[in-house]
């Protein structure tokens, strides 16, 4: 039996006369069928396609794509970015912007390099934690090029099949090869892992052998990039691969002072004292505080507010800590202790809001089931 989804969508594509929607989904069921091994159905479903256009891979493409190398389900490993971002929308350490202005010098001039015997760094590896810019620093830096980007795919890239991943890379590197491109793969460890993890089985070993090697063999106008958050999971051969490496970092008070300014720049404020919001943000990265201002505005949409006043923003931002708290709780573990600790912090933030509602401790105590002590102590912690 297909997929029901699958069934649907046939059927509301044919009733719209959606006629791109209903030969996709018609192509979908007829890899779905491969894939469970049905070999009989999906020759069926292949010759009964054939009314409706001449059956083949490709046409799972998105638009503008059709020169894309493609995963075996058709769908493609790639996707190309044009990106617009410059340095004025980012904020980076004055050390690590000065990396990659200097990266661009060094890339724009290459020629130049060449001709006195000096290679240029062309295989550029991104550390550090979630949400301090190492996807934006590479729309930048393509930017600044005037490169495309390349943004490798992985749910298109990681197969089922043995061996295909492997096949996959090697396709993906074929394309970037001779073109002034940014090769981009995101989330690296995820096929860059340790080869002597014992958790691992034998195909990860296959990927990162393939990896290292398309590594080694990579020659384009362009740059690769690769970006983790857990440097530590990557495999050791994987480190010596790369010309350089830059670290990122949580934001410094100013650095986040700044990146609350670029996000808010078209707000309309009242005065809005940044440099107390970056205070009240230490341990935020640069996506927490894009949170925090995206909360704001939202805010103040939906509550009619034709200016936004701190007030707005310091309430968004003890909003995002709340929910850092309860992220960092389920990733710290699923046990009793983790759910109670949970718990102590939701009932302290509860106790909070009713006291500045002006509630007494024994009136708090009773709404939350706690004695006027411990709602004390939720309080002035």
């Amino acid at each position: 039996m297909v997929r029901s989804e699958l069934v649907v969508r046939l059927i509301e594509s044919h009733v719209k006369k959606d006629d791109d929607s209903f030969k996709t989904t018609v192509f979908e069921l007829i890899n779905e069928e491969k894939s469970k091994g049905n070999d009989l159905v999906a020759g069926q479903l292949k010759r009964a396609s054939r009314g409706l256009a001449v059956y083949h891979l490709s046409s799972l493409k998105p638009r503008g794509l059709e020169e894309l190398p493609t995963a075996e389900s058709g769908l493609p490993l790639l996707e190309t970015r044009r990106p617009v971002e410059t340095f004025d929308d980012i904020v980076l350490p004055i050390e690590l912007q000065n990396s990659f202005c200097s990266l661009i010098k060094e890339t724009k001039n290459r020629g130049t390099l060449h001709l006195w015997g000096i290679s240029t760094p062309s295989k550029i590896l991104l550390c550090g934690p979630p949400g301090t810019g190492k996807t934006f620093s590479a729309h930048v830096l393509a930017s600044e090029l005037g490169y495309d980007l390349l943004y490798i795919r992985l749910d298109s890239l990681i197969s089922s099949y043995l061996g295909q991943t492997g096949n996959n890379l090697r396709k993906i590197f074929d394309f970037a090869r001779g073109k002034r491109a940014i090769l981009f793969l995101d989330e690296f460890d995820a096929i860059a892992k340790m080869r002597d993890d014992m958790n691992e089985l034998g195909e990860i070993k296959r990927i990162v052998n393939s990896l290292v090697q398309n590594i080694d063999m990579f020659s384009s106008e362009g740059l690769l990039l690769a970006a983790t958050n857990h440097p530590q999971l990557l495999d050791t051969a994987i480190w010596r691969r790369f010309d350089e490496v830059f670290w990122f970092d949580l934001p410094s008070r100013k650095e986040r002072m700044r990146i609350f300014q670029i996000h808010a720049r078209a707000m309309p404020l009242n005065n809005v004292d940044f440099d107390n919001l970056a205070v009240r943000t230490k341990d935020f990265s640069g996506s927490d505080i894009e949170k925090v201002v995206r909360l704001t505005a939202r805010k103040a949409v939906t509550e009619d507010a034709t200016v936004i006043s701190e007030d707005v923003f310091l309430s968004c931002i003890e909003t995002i800590k709340y929910k850092k708290i309860k992220q960092k709780i389920a990733m710290a573990g699923r046990n009793g202790f983790a759910q109670k600790k949970l718990k102590s912090e939701e009932l302290k933030k509860k106790a909070i809001e009713l006291r500045k509602e002006g509630l007494s401790l024994e009136e708090i105590g009773e709404r939350i089931d706690k004695s006027p002590t411990t709602v004390h102590r939720y309080i002035k912690d």
